[in-house]
């Protein structure tokens, strides 16, 4: 299990989600320090969405892809874009990494 966008990211996962008809519930941003740019995390997850009731994904878990596109190298928009389209397949293969260091903001 490599990192694809350098730096140590800690665990990388691959979360298998199939959704069902309610809403997603990721809430994502991208976050920075010292002009360093430390990725897209999962900032919140909705009590009742299905992200949060599937057990599978945490705060601050950091986004590296969602079905084969890498999220690593793309702005906060573009990716929030991408997500909000994605969320809508039946199936979501999303790779995050756990359990990092960091503290972010």
């Amino acid at each position: 299990e490599g990192d694809e966008g350098g730096g140590n990211f800690g665990n990388i996962h691959i979360i298998v989600l199939q959704k069902n008809e309610e809403p997603l519930g990721i809430h994502l941003e991208h976050y920075t320090s010292n002009g360093i740019d430390l990725g897209v995390f999962i900032r919140a997850l909705d009590e009742d969405g299905f992200a949060a009731c599937s057990g599978k994904l945490r705060v601050f878990d950091r986004v590296l892809a969602c079905n084969g596109v890498d999220f690593t190298k793309e702005s906060n928009e573009r990716v929030e874009e991408m997500f909000t389209t994605m969320s809508q397949d039946p199936v979501l293969r999303i790779a995050i990494s756990r359990g990092t260091d960091l503290e972010l903001p």
